[in-house]
């Protein structure tokens, strides 16, 4: 259960990134540290040398494609896409899969344990804030895809705090 969001990458690409089965390994709430693991763990991952928090890239192929999470806050945003803009522009990959959770599980991370659930997600990122950000930044083209973690417990809390008719 996920959804993938691609932004001028060639469809032979697009099938290769869908054969990772991100499903099957993405398939639990996780925190931005699990998922680096996690895509640490892919076929043909290289671990990127040690680089600032700014530059964080979390796994390149041997074709240059880039993999980075981006669980956390609305601000961990604007640091994943200014490292893909810098390792695509001094050529160390050619596209970039961003991987980050659902509106839907942003909302119940932030929500699930409390008493009294709000509209809000507490400012946590998620798919559709990324998209919206690289929408805005039409200036900057780069290949890229966004991978959106879903789950099924988040999307049903979700649905019924907010649409309970």
């Amino acid at each position: 259960m996920s959804s993938l969001y691609s932004r001028d990458v060639a469809p032979d690409v697009v099938l290769r990134i869908d054969d990772l089965d991100f499903d099957s390994i993405f398939d639990t709430l996780l925190s931005d540290a699990d998922v680096k693991k996690l895509i640490r763990t892919l076929p043909g991952i290289q671990k990127p040398d040690q680089l600032p928090r700014i530059l964080r890239m979390d796994g390149i192929t041997e074709s240059k494609i880039g993999f980075v999470s981006c669980l956390g806050t609305n601000a961990v945003l604007a640091e994943r896409i200014i490292s893909a803009f810098h390792h695509y522009n001094s050529e160390n990959i050619r596209l970039i899969v961003f991987i980050c959770d659902s509106k839907e599980v942003a909302w119940w991370k932030h929500n699930s344990q409390r008493p009294v659930k709000s509209k809000s997600s507490g400012n946590r990122s998620n798919a559709a804030n990324l998209i919206q950000h690289l929408e805005m930044l039409n200036w900057a083209k780069m290949p890229l895809a966004v991978y959106s973690i879903e789950n099924r417990e988040a999307t049903d809390e979700f649905q019924k705090f907010n649409y309970p008719y």
